[in-house]
């Protein structure tokens, strides 16, 4: 297994905010991603008490939060994909401003441990579900999160009830 420095010094500290399995819940919807034998996945659901001490945030801030980051590798790959995955009701501005947020605070813990750091950088990259239809400001929003994460690493998707596929299809192209 190639090592992962990132995730190597990801995973003590966000240890309290581990899932098991590899599905996310929230507002009525549903992420999920079935495990291939060579993938390493992990569910951290940073928006929680747990969440909110894990990276450092006061009880204002805790608001601003998207609900998981999720890790995704393969087990040959240098590449480590982090998503930042909010499942939001139809407010897609707020939903970018918690990613802002986790994603702002994940920096700030990973810049605390400089050097135990190597290698390349990781994938960021932003998964955001809508339920229902997408929201006319979903253009306005993309575009400034592309500009902060790149280009083919940000998604916004309305969703009925589950997502089986796009979000798995989204991870795999990234790793």
């Amino acid at each position: 297994m190639v090592a992962k420095p990132v995730l190597s010094v990801l995973m003590p500290l966000l240890q309290d905010c581990l899932r098991s399995g590899t599905k996310a819940h929230e507002d009525g919807l549903t992420v999920s991603i079935e495990r291939g034998k060579d993938e390493e996945i992990y569910f951290f659901h940073i928006d929680c008490d747990e969440g909110s001490r894990c990276l450092g945030m006061n009880k204002t801030e805790k608001e601003k939060c998207c609900d998981y980051l999720v890790f995704y590798a393969k087990e040959k790959s240098i590449n480590e994909v982090f998503c930042f995955l909010e499942l939001k009701g139809k407010n897609v501005q707020r939903a970018m401003l918690q990613v802002i947020s986790a994603y702002t605070y994940v920096l700030a813990l990973l810049r605390k441990k400089p050097g135990q750091i190597q290698l390349q950088d990781p994938v960021w990259s932003v998964y955001i579900c809508l339920s229902g239809s997408v929201p006319q400001e979903n253009k306005k929003v993309q575009k400034e999160l592309k500009k902060r994460f790149g280009e083919g690493r940000v998604s916004i998707k309305a969703v009925v009830e589950k997502d089986t596929t796009e979000f798995p299809r989204f991870l795999r192209k990234l790793g």
